[in-house]
């Protein structure tokens, strides 16, 4: 991989930034490549920059994505890998902003070229962790071998889109949504969608245990309501005595200030996180707070 670079110019560099100083600690996620490579494997390439740290990232890709066995019955699941950075890279890599990268390797996947899949990436240093979600496009190993990998279209972009003047705000929704499940339904996620003419996508736990999928319109409308059978492990209920969805909100919308407003919130489990929580500050910002389950937060980025 060394001296193979999947940006071009242009291309953002994501990091997290002290609210304070402003200061890069976690590695930067620039790039990503998505190339099938065997009739059931994708190779996931990641570039990052070299943060402050002085350990070699840590990164894990992961995708909700149809996954076959040897028997090749197909499951759709959450697909994890982690994406190794050669030594010898890391090495040449010396100074900070340096570009990396790392592959993962996914395999007994079935997944056409073509299509775009939604990424998790998760990159790690001895300074501090960043998260970042893609829509990457899936290419074959000619069309790799002739393009730079993209940048992907971030989550960020479609919550950043403005909704009509009047549009149900992000708390409507999840009431229209659980109102459309039934009783006893409790909120996992909800993020703004631009899927089947809906402004918000809610995903709900169902009494019987089942996760939907409600696709909200901007109107309060149901535009279409799914069983969504994802393996996904980021919608475990909050442990005993840990907040809950509402509180959650009202912390992330305090810490970040006068005039936030709501653009998504999401069940975690990981390094003491129990909530993820994305907010839009009065003047457009969008910050990514993370609270643990008695409500402190325990990180709070802008999310480029």
């Amino acid at each position: 991989m060394a001296g193979r670079y999947l940006t071009t110019a242009g291309a953002i560099a994501l990091a997290s930034m002290a609210a304070a100083g402003g200061a890069f600690a976690a590695p930067a996620i620039t790039g990503v490549e998505v190339t099938k490579t065997g009739t059931t494997t994708l190779e996931v390439d990641v570039e990052t920059e070299r943060g402050d740290g002085t350990a070699r990232p840590r990164i894990l890709v992961s995708s909700p994505l149809v996954r076959v066995n040897r028997a090749r019955a197909p499951k759709r699941t959450l697909m994890r890998a982690r994406a190794r950075v050669e030594r010898d890279d890391w090495r040449d890599a010396s100074a900070p902003d340096d570009l990396i990268v790392a592959t993962a390797v996914m395999k007994r996947v079935r997944q056409p070229t073509g299509k775009k899949i939604r990424l998790r990436i998760r990159a790690c240093d001895n300074d501090g962790c960043i998260t970042r979600n893609r829509w990457v496009t899936v290419l074959d190993e000619d069309d790799a071998a002739g393009e730079g990998a993209s940048t992907g279209t971030d989550d960020a972009a479609v919550a950043a889109a403005p909704l009509p003047p009047g549009s149900i705000t992000a708390d409507g929704a999840i009431k229209v949504a659980l109102e459309a499940v039934g009783p006893l339904s409790t909120l996992i996620k909800i993020e703004r969608a631009d899927e089947y003419g809906a402004a918000w996508e809610v995903k709900v736990r169902r009494a019987d245990g089942a996760h939907v999928k409600v696709y909200v319109a901007a109107d309060g409308t149901v535009a279409r309501i799914r069983v969504d059978d994802d393996d996904d492990d980021h919608d475990a209920p909050p442990p005993p005595g840990g907040i809950g969805p509402d509180e959650a909100v009202a912390i992330a919308l305090a810490h970040v200030g006068a005039g936030s407003t709501l653009v998504e919130i999401e069940r975690e489990d990981d390094d003491g996180v129990a909530w993820e929580v994305k907010v839009r500050s009065a003047a457009g910002v969008i910050w990514e707070v993370e609270l643990a389950p008695n409500g402190t937060v325990v990180d709070a980025e802008i999310d480029d």
